[in-house]
């Protein structure tokens, strides 16, 4: 299980910015964003289930919030860092046309996986499967990095005894 952190100002801003754009935020859902330090998954979307609901509107007593639809969003910076904004803004509202919101129903649902939305594909083409395609080559490049790092550290380490 990859370690979560709080998000940094910049990705709050960014997703905020993002949401904006979409019909989302009218839903009254409630999105909660996490760090991931490391992680083979780049963005990673999460409907909170029911007991963690509870234990919220337990916690913040809050009269005129039922915290229902609690949607978590986990990103992993690091390998957003290697992205261009265009990237990470395309990556964040293809994360978000995954969830879809049933008004009659008052239920959510989250399509998660390394995909395209049909209305992503149609509004930016090979721009969002490119900016996908970015996001994974930066994990594997992150990754990589991380060998070659240890392995140095391996072989300093046998050069001094």
């Amino acid at each position: 299980m990859s370690k979560i952190t709080k998000i940094s100002e910049d990705y709050q801003e960014l997703f905020d910015k993002v949401l904006t754009k979409t019909s989302l935020g009218f839903y009254g859902l409630d999105f909660k964003l996490g760090c991931y330090v490391k992680s083979p998954i780049g963005i990673k979307i999460i409907k909170s289930n029911p007991v963690v609901e509870f234990i919220l509107n337990e916690e913040m007593k809050s009269p005129d919030r039922d915290r229902s639809g609690i949607i978590s969003v986990f990103i992993y910076e690091t390998a957003f860092d290697k992205l261009t904004e265009v990237q990470k803004e395309l990556i964040i509202e293809n994360t978000l046309s995954m969830i879809e919101y049933d008004t009659e129903k008052d239920k959510i649902t989250i399509k998660n996986g390394f995909g395209v939305s049909e209305g992503m594909w149609v509004k930016h083409g090979d721009n969002i499967v490119n900016a996908l395609f970015a996001l994974e080559h930066s994990i594997r490049q992150i990754d990589e990095e991380e060998k070659e790092a240890k392995k140095l550290k391996a072989e300093e380490k046998k050069k001094k005894h």
